[in-house]
């Protein structure tokens, strides 16, 4: 049941991937079939995380009292609904609605899939479930641009891979069905009634401030190498999405060397290197180097996002989707903010300080985990 339970929180990540990892590629086909603007397509995309952050928020005050597999199966009906329905409407009213049906639900499987595998997994083999739920993210941001690639070039409608993606939730849901989802009454008081825990929320807010900084630099970084080499948009462009291609080979790595170290060590050593390699690229005046050190960071930030979830369900008294909630309501939040935040932090302080600013965060970030530590230690001493 373990494996079965496993295979379902990876798919869950495979849905949530299948509809975030190509937006930039739907928004010139659905400008045609929607008559409209790409000023008005490309903002429906935001609804997304936008219901991904209004998922977890959800689930961090009603999952546990719902219960996980009930949800689940919503999630997959919802999800595999919406795509049909979007599929073939001529309304942009009804497509967003169905984007943000699809975040919403997303957020509360994300919310499942990194509760279910806490719970039934302990010690290295949780840290590597966990980043293999990255690493399957980052192959979904392979797949299914291909597959829209494909569609669009052979005459297909725009949403030839989001209906891929609803076969998947489909074959998700019957196997969701099938699978017994044990939790006794115990268990699930314990993770109604979960009490704040120091750890959770260290990981909570180095969350925030981790993706914070992560995406201030995917934002910004295009126009940065722009102005600073005189460089077209697309040569910047195409040294960014480096980072992503790395990523998928860092996932890789992560999941084969996360089990070797402790949480603490991995984190703490991850966040260092990147406030090393970022600090590198804001000060280097190499174009070739940038290149090799954006690489660098896509590969070392691969499993970041579910590496402070596992950091902070170490650390947590019993296993709740309560937490993992929480952590992934600071994620989203960050990743939201960051873009908008900085925007209005440009014009007074311009480009380049903005840039520097970014491993200051990461190291931040260090000193946040490493105060935790010592607390930790100290505390055990006493």
């Amino acid at each position: 049941m373990k494996h079965t339970l496993t295979l379902i929180s990876l798919l869950i990540n495979l849905l949530m991937a299948g509809f975030t990892t190509q937006f930039g590629m739907l928004i010139e086909p659905l400008s045609h079939a929607f008559s409209a603007q790409h000023t008005d397509i490309a903002p429906l995309f935001s609804v997304i995380t936008g219901g991904a952050l209004a998922g977890t928020i959800f689930s961090f005050f009603f999952l546990e009292r719902i219960g996980h597999k009930p949800m689940l199966l919503a999630n997959c009906l919802v999800i595999a609904v919406s795509t049909v329905v979007m599929s073939y409407t001529d309304s942009i009213a009804v497509l967003a609605s169905s984007l943000a049906a699809i975040g919403f639900f997303g957020g509360v499987g994300l919310c499942i899939a990194g509760a279910t595998v806490s719970r039934i997994w302990q010690g290295p083999k949780q840290r590597t479930v966990l980043v293999l739920q990255d690493l399957t993210f980052n192959l979904s941001g392979v797949i299914f641009p291909i597959i829209t690639t494909y569609a669009l070039t052979t005459g297909l409608i725009w949403s030839s891979s989001y209906l891929v993606v609803g076969a998947v939730a489909v074959a998700t849901g019957i196997l969701t069905l099938l699978t017994p989802f044990e939790q006794n009454k115990q268990q699930l008081l314990a993770a109604q009634n979960a009490p704040m825990s120091l750890g959770v929320a260290v990981a909570a807010c180095c969350m925030l401030v981790g993706l914070g900084a992560l995406y201030i630099f995917l934002t910004w970084a295009p126009m940065y190498l722009n102005d600073k080499f005189a460089i077209g948009f697309e040569q910047a462009g195409t040294i960014i999405t480096q980072y992503w291609s790395a990523a998928l080979f860092g996932g890789f790595f992560a999941s084969m060397i996360i089990s070797r170290f402790t949480i603490a060590s991995y984190v703490i050593g991850n966040m260092a290197i990147t406030a090393i390699i970022t600090a590198l690229i804001v000060n280097s005046n190499s174009l070739e180097m940038i290149q090799y050190l954006t690489f660098a960071f896509g590969f070392i930030c691969a499993a970041i996002y579910n590496a402070f979830i596992a950091y902070g369900m170490n650390y947590a008294p019993v296993i709740s989707s309560k937490y993992v909630s929480l952590i992934m309501i600071c994620g989203s939040s960050g990743a939201m903010l960051s873009p908008l935040i900085s925007s209005k932090l440009v014009e007074p302080l311009g480009l380049p300080v903005l840039m520097q600013a970014i491993p200051y965060l990461f190291a931040a970030v260090v000193l946040i985990l490493l105060s935790h530590q010592i607390y930790l230690r100290q505390s055990s001493a006493r």
